[in-house]
């Protein structure tokens, strides 16, 4: 079995103001009790400039988005390929954090979201 681990950082605290500046993933092997695929990808928001406090909590950088983020569209659809092969979702906070701001940004993009079960670890 698969599990997809997922975890967001953002500009902000909601999911209706705010924008997904990185998605972190590992995919876990549970019938080898390891990962087998750890990666991630910075993403550009609309906004000029992060909030400070968004730099310190995150340590996400203006020049690190310029520099190395990709396309929110091309996030979720690596996240999508991701999901398709996963058994089930799992997240700290997922589902009232997370799952809110990748509802909301597959909507926006008219992307079908990742039709999985979520494990929130909270």
């Amino acid at each position: 079995m698969y599990l997809l681990g997922l975890d967001l950082e953002t500009t902000g605290l909601s999911p209706e103001q705010d924008e997904i500046i990185e998605i972190g993933y590992m995919m876990w092997d549970t019938s080898i009790n390891g990962p087998v695929l750890i990666g991630g990808a910075l993403v550009k928001p609309t906004v000029k400039k992060l909030p400070q406090i968004i730099v310190e909590l995150t340590g996400i950088t203006d020049n690190q988005l310029r520099d190395f983020g990709m396309g929110l569209k091309d996030g979720l659809l690596r996240l999508s390929a991701l999901a398709s092969r996963a058994d089930y979702i799992v997240a700290h906070n997922g589902i009232s954090f997370d799952r809110k701001f990748l509802t909301n940004a597959y909507t926006e993009l008219n992307l079908p979201f990742p039709d999985k079960y979520w494990i929130d670890t909270r």
